[in-house]
């Protein structure tokens, strides 16, 4: 729809009437006493209300509107001819797959042992059809338990796609619907993130109410699409109502329920959600947005109607053919395409009479500069030589009156007053001047410029220091997004003065213009404009989502179970007592993991010691360099 929208093709009905739309003019007249509306535009043209709510007087013409109702046919017949490509073959079953790195998840639980056929018959039409063209894929079946078809995402290479074919046909069906694991297996892989695969999107293929409640599962798909990006579309396998004999389901909830959690999933993860059954699509965000956009053509086509008709009965000695909306001509056969009739020559208007002055030669206008050129302002020198200007005062030493020794004036330092002196002239002169104002070193400091809102700028790559230290570099404070500090001037002070006649303190003026903002117990203004608000808004959201970046990051890996460890020489204690004895695997995956993701990879040195009843050190010589060996 960007590029094939209603908006991409300019076909907007406010759009096109734009160019001839004019607003009501009000103003108040003195001779009159009262305030007055045009209505000129009102007794020629047509009224018409504008997607504000406003009324706007529009000139119509039918020739457009014509061509107008023309196109916009065009464009819905191609968003028919859309939806119809979306409901068949297996963009009808999952939708259109649309990134390059995908993760398909297919919900195996017991209760789709009865259609696991059909699942089966779905998952081999997407191989074949979408997942030709994709960079990488893998599968992830789930129940209680989550198995990967791969450890890692391959691309769709003829073999692989074989054997994924193979893979899927021996699934089995069991347990209940452990959504929010089968999304941490497929978002938190160790083996992806280590080959540097990103995944663009995750197709969840289920039947029914997952385990987890939808607020755990929706806030886990936001914070996961507002850190990394990906998408999440959930795809609705529309069963009979029924359950297996003495089989109860982990959750239970009807389809209206099932299908309201499934879609606030995908639209908090910024994908799309897609429901269908053996008949066909029940609901699809696709497909919706289409019928959406076919709805407001319709709704152009007939307020284009509407503008013809008001425009016939304005109008009546106009032989203006019919125009019918788009519904009577797909419904109606092809007729003859109508003439377009034009409406007639405009009136003649009288001519201004500065328009009836110019004429052909310049002979008026010449008359007219030489009126120009004699007048002179009352008081002036006949004699002078310079018509048309203010000659100087006599007295007080003064300067024309011209606008470029306005200009200067106003830009003086220093301002003066006369007076009269009384008696005898002094100096030649009655009058006599003082300078009550003197310049001083504020006035000679430039205009003050507003702060704008500085972009926050964060490099993508995670440095391996502490938190403390890359909130000194990176937090609200360093990236002067602090709100204490936005108020903190002397002009944001919420001022109050105790007025003895009154008998009570009494705020400042401007205390009801700014805003007010309690912060730290005390009352600041806000002086802020709606587009510095708006921007503080914008840049304040980016650093949120650069925390939570990193927030992600430090629970990823070894980081989760050690954190980050940023020293370059580090010894390492194992508690190796009983009751470490049924962790102690664990912790030797972690170590593992450890070495390898941090030690090595940081060149960080390093010695491990266990400690029980006794102590026993690894390496005698001390801390050693993390090579292979």
């Amino acid at each position: 729809l960007l590029h094939h929208g209603l908006k991409a093709k300019k076909l907007s009905l406010y759009q096109l009437l734009a160019p001839n739309a004019f607003d009501y003019v009000q103003g108040y007249v003195p001779a009159l006493d009262k305030t007055v509306r045009s209505g000129n535009y009102e007794r020629h043209m047509v009224q018409f209300q504008w997607h504000d709510q406003t009324v706007k007087n529009v000139h119509v013409d039918p020739s457009v509107l014509y061509d107008y109702q023309k196109r916009l046919g065009a464009a819905v017949q191609l968003f028919e001819k859309r939806i119809d490509w979306l409901s068949c073959a297996s963009r009808k079953l999952f939708g259109t797959v649309v990134e390059n790195k995908v993760i398909l998840l297919v919900d195996t639980s017991e209760l789709n042992r009865n259609y696991i056929i059909h699942i089966q018959h779905c998952l081999r039409q997407l191989l074949q059809e979408q997942m030709a063209n994709k960079v990488a894929f893998n599968i992830i079946r789930y129940g209680s338990e989550t198995e990967l078809w791969r450890r890692r995402m391959e691309p769709p290479t003829e073999a692989n796609l074989q054997s994924a074919w193979k893979w899927v046909l021996g699934l089995d069906c069991s347990g209940s619907r452990n959504l929010l694991g089968a999304l941490r297996a497929a978002l938190e892989n160790e083996h992806d993130r280590k080959e540097g695969h990103t995944v663009d999107a995750v197709y969840v293929l289920t039947s029914g109410m997952p385990d987890q409640f939808q607020s755990v599962t929706c806030a886990f798909a936001n914070e996961t699409h507002q850190a990394t990006g990906v998408r999440i579309n959930t795809i609705l396998f529309n069963i009979d109502d029924n359950t297996i004999e003495g089989l109860v389901p982990g959750r239970y909830g009807n389809i209206k329920d099932t299908a309201d959690y499934l879609r606030h999933l995908a639209h908090a993860a910024g994908g799309r959600f897609h429901w269908f059954r053996e008949t066909g699509v029940v609901e699809s965000d696709d497909t919706k947005l289409l019928m959406h956009e076919m709805d407001k053509a319709v709704n152009y086509s007939q307020k284009s109607v509407m503008l013809i008709e008001a425009l016939k009965a304005k109008y009546p000695q106009l032989e203006v053919t019919d125009l019918q909306p788009i519904e009577g001509a797909r419904s109606s056969p092809a007729a003859a395409k109508p003439p377009r009739v034009p409406i007639g020559p405009p009136k003649d208007t009288k001519t201004s009479r500065a328009r009836q002055e110019i004429t052909s030669g310049g002979v008026r206008s010449s008359s007219a500069d030489a009126k120009k050129a004699a007048w002179k302002p009352a008081g002036a020198n006949t004699n002078s030589t310079r018509h048309g200007i203010i000659p100087p005062t006599s007295s007080g030493g003064g300067s024309p009156r011209t606008a470029e020794n306005v200009q200067r004036s106003n830009s003086a330092r220093a301002s003066r007053t006369n007076f009269f002196t009384e008696g005898e002239k002094v100096l030649g002169q009655s009058t006599g001047q003082v300078y009550d104002k003197y310049p001083t070193v504020l006035d000679q400091r430039p205009p003050r410029v507003r702060k704008h809102v500085k972009k926050v700028i964060v490099p993508d790559i995670e440095e391996n220091i502490s938190s403390k230290a890359w909130l000194k570099k990176y937090g609200l404070n360093k990236l002067k997004l602090d709100l204490y500090k936005m108020v903190s001037g002397p002009d944001c002070n919420h001022e109050k003065e105790r007025v003895a006649a009154l008998g009570r303190a009494v705020e400042a003026v401007y205390c009801k213009i700014f805003p007010s903002i309690m912060i730290g117990g005390a009352v600041k203004h806000l002086q802020l404009t709606l587009n510095e608000l708006k921007d503080y808004q914008a840049e304040l959201e980016r650093a949120l989502k650069r925390y939570l970046k990193r927030m992600i990051w430090l629970l990823q890996g070894s980081r989760r179970v050690f954190g980050s460890i940023v020293e370059k020489r580090v010894m390492i204690l194992l508690d190796t007592s009983g009751s470490m004895e049924s962790q102690l695997d664990a912790l030797k995956q972690h170590l593992v993991t450890l070495i390898w993701d941090q030690l090595q990879k940081n060149n960080v040195k390093f010695n491990m010691m266990s400690f029980a009843d006794v102590t026993s050190v690894w390496r005698a010589d001390g801390p050693v360099e993390p090579t292979d060996e």
